[in-house]
């Protein structure tokens, strides 16, 4: 959970600072995380099911920072999560309804820097590479890299969708269950090549470069047996 604690105290740090932040989602990929996020004395606001809703609970918060008569209210921290990116033209920034927010506290998401794959860089320096891969290949989740480790040789995409990283058992898979383990793979981005160097690390499989997935999977039975 390496990247999720470090993002945890990113966001948290930021709110003791600034005590509102916007949270700028425009790839939607901290959706999950934003749900379940808490931090002592914060409210958390959602956009994902009704911006005009979540303009009024961020707006009914505010109005109680520093002016309610209730101390926990009143020192209240405030972050506002919206699944999209934030403007970057000044008159579309004037008339997006969250504006008057990030700029009375700090924006958090519109930097290079508070990008997925940027975090997980900052949280995870010796794993670059395998980050790097990762984006280069498919499209990684917060739980996926929080999974990394140094430990070996990781297969995260084949462990999420195939719920293994044996090259025996997903081999064995692909050669009897009439094709589904290999339609379970082409509808995973940047699974594919991941299973191809897990079995050219487990099983010596090194086929010919484009070859289709039919002719790999028929080479591969002809491999193993």
């Amino acid at each position: 959970m390496r990247l999720s604690h470090h993002l945890q105290t990113m966001l948290s740090n930021r709110l003791t600072q600034q005590r509102i932040v916007v949270w700028y989602d425009g790839e939607r990929t901290f959706g999950d995380f934003a749900a379940r996020f808490s931090a002592p004395g914060c409210h958390v606001v959602s956009a994902q099911s009704s911006s005009l809703q979540a303009r009024r609970e961020a707006e009914a918060v505010y109005r109680q920072l520093n002016a309610s008569p209730n101390r926990l209210e009143a020192e209240a921290n405030l972050l506002i999560y919206l699944p999209f990116a934030r403007h970057t033209d000044p008159d579309k920034r004037r008339q997006d309804p969250f504006e008057v927010f990030a700029m009375a506290g700090d924006s958090f998401g519109d930097d290079e820097a508070e990008t997925l794959q940027s975090l997980a860089h900052q949280a995870m320096p010796e794993l670059t590479a395998q980050v790097d891969r990762l984006f280069r290949e498919g499209r990684p989740t917060l739980t996926m890299l929080d999974r990394l480790d140094t430990s070996g040789p990781a297969y995260p995409l084949c462990q999420q969708t195939l719920g293994t990283q044996s090259p025996v058992a997903i081999a064995a898979r692909l050669l009897g269950d009439g094709g589904q383990t290999a339609v379970l793979i082409a509808n995973t981005p940047g699974c594919r090549p991941e299973l191809l160097r897990l079995l050219r690390a487990g099983l010596g499989f090194a086929p010919p470069d484009n070859l289709a997935d039919g002719g790999l999977w028929a080479l591969l039975g002809v491999i193993c047996c």
